[in-house]
């Protein structure tokens, strides 16, 4: 059985996010941290320029504005991450679009101020899509907009961040699954390494060997999250003594 967070824990954590809402006269959060979008609902995809993003009323259903290239896949995610907790979707084809993608995502927030009540909104990112590693979100500023149709836009950070600093014991559980499996992906690196042979070869063939190895042990209905390989070993050979660093991204919680 693949190792998840379960539905009824995604819950607990969105019910803490509520009382947190209800404490500080928040009717929603706007969210595009992708690792607290993940923490709430078990999907996560990598967005680049794209807005991701998650809303969470204090009175409604929870909401996901996706890129329509991500359908699929996030339906697929669903099924396998056991993930109900998102209620209404809304995609758009394509960035910056025309009209821009943030005109479309003004226009369902209202939508769902309209169906919820919501008079006041806290964003974790003003501009409405988060900066990434591969370029970022540019255009309007939701805020700006969003202000200019009587909703109140207030700061929302380091909520979900400090939430994730307490571990219960099912990301416990993981994270030692995590580490048992880093230990095995040193073992295989160890049978790997001869004199004369390239760094690299070293950390390819460990790496695809753990990651074959884990497949196997977990299933056909195993899947990769946040990268394409369930396990990365790096090996550092000549000059440094001799390194092995272990990745288990699609493990930890």
């Amino acid at each position: 059985m693949i190792p998840r967070i379960t539905e009824g824990e995604l819950r607990h954590r969105i019910n803490a996010l509520r009382e947190y809402m209800d404490r500080n006269e928040l009717d929603a959060v706007y969210i595009t941290n992708l690792p607290n979008i993940f923490y709430l609902t078990n999907l996560y995809i990598l967005s680049t320029e794209r807005p991701f993003i998650l809303i969470v009323p204090r009175d409604g259903e929870i909401t996901l504005i996706s890129p329509l290239l991500e359908k699929d896949r996030l339906e697929f995610m669903e099924r396998v991450m056991n993930s109900h907790v998102v209620g209404r979707r809304y995609f758009y084809f394509d960035f910056p679009g025309d009209p821009h993608v943030i005109l479309l995502i003004r226009d369902w927030v209202m939508e769902l101020a309209r169906d919820y009540g919501i008079k006041s909104i806290g964003m974790d990112n003003p501009a409405g899509g988060a900066p990434s590693y591969w370029g970022g979100y540019y255009g309007p500023t939701l805020s700006e907009l969003l202000q200019k149709t009587g909703i109140e836009v207030k700061p929302f950070r380091d909520v979900i961040e400090n939430m994730r600093l307490t571990k219960n014991e099912e990301e416990i559980n993981l994270i030692r699954i995590s580490g048992e499996w880093a230990a095995k992906a040193i073992d295989i690196a160890m049978n790997y390494i001869r004199p004369g042979k390239y760094d690299w070869e070293v950390a390819f063939e460990a790496s695809l060997e753990a990651s074959r190895r884990l497949k196997e042990y977990f299933g056909d209905d195993y899947m990769t999250i946040k990268y394409p390989e369930p396990l990365d070993v790096g090996f550092r050979g000549a000059g440094w003594g001799g390194i092995l660093g272990i990745s288990t991204h699609n493990l930890d919680p």
